[in-house]
């Protein structure tokens, strides 16, 4: 959970430091913090675990790990 804490704020200050085409754009991002925190290295995880990509198995880790993945970064975001 460190590393989706330390991810999300690192998400969080790219938000702020970013340029933007438009400041509606600016304002939908700060607003929304559309931060693209999500499965990067999946992938990686189930093949050091053995899991297939597309078995029961996977599916089931990658579901438990969503709920994860999502409050830790809704905690952290105000923060």
């Amino acid at each position: 959970r460190h590393a989706i804490r330390l991810w999300t704020v690192v998400l969080e200050i790219s938000v702020l430091m970013a340029q933007y085409p438009s400041r509606q754009i600016a304002k939908l991002s700060y607003d929304y913090r559309t931060l693209g925190l999500g499965y990067a290295n999946l992938g990686a995880l189930l093949m050091r675990r053995g899991i297939p990509y597309d078995s029961r198995e996977g599916f089931a880790f990658t579901g438990a790990l969503t709920p994860i993945l999502t409050g830790e970064s809704y905690a952290t975001s105000p923060r």
